[in-house]
């Protein structure tokens, strides 16, 4: 016998000890049960939402970003990229400019950064641009000859902004 019974046995069903005793010692066994059910229960849904909320986040943004030192960029990226998706482990490797401009509509403006894609490898490798709320994936220019983007639901609905509106985005760059 493990001395953990021993000292359960001797508390728990001692007939020389008053029933008083036998009763607290009864409710505190429960109450331990209680708090580690409890513990267990907290840690396995903080874990769930943990994973959830890193899922989500992950299949939102790259896990690996790769930049040149400086403004120049990365000349030959169709090549990093293509030897890239070869590594065990990564399933795509896309090209990205990232850019900080002026975003205008309805007579506010705020500095936004935009991340500029190649719409045919993204449509099929982005799950964020799967998961559109509103609207439809389509980059390609409107009768004016206006391309589109995809705006954040934040932006979107601190500003009021719907499927087909037009927004300004100006760039401090001369290139």
């Amino acid at each position: 016998m493990s001395i953990e019974w021993f000292v359960a046995q001797r508390y728990l069903r001692s007939p020389n000890r008053p029933a008083v005793l036998r009763l607290v010692t009864l409710f505190s066994v429960l109450g331990v049960a209680a708090g580690v059910c409890t513990l267990v229960i907290s840690l396995a849904m903080n874990t769930g939402f943990r994973e959830t909320l890193q899922d989500h986040l992950l299949s939102v943004t790259s896990h690996v970003s790769l930049t040149h030192p400086g403004s120049s960029g990365i000349h030959d990226y169709q090549a990093l990229a293509y030897s890239l998706s070869g590594v065990p482990g990564v399933r795509t490797a896309t090209p990205a400019v990232y850019e900080t401009v002026l975003m205008s509509f309805g007579g506010q403006a705020r500095g936004i950064v935009t991340k500029g894609i190649d719409a045919a490898s993204e449509r099929k490798n982005d799950e964020a641009l799967r998961k559109l709320a509103a609207g439809k994936l389509d980059f390609s220019p409107d009768e004016d000859g206006v391309g589109g983007i995809v705006v954040g639901k934040q932006v979107a609905g601190d500003w009021k902004i719907s499927p087909g509106d037009y927004v300004t985005l100006t760039s401090l760059k001369e290139d």
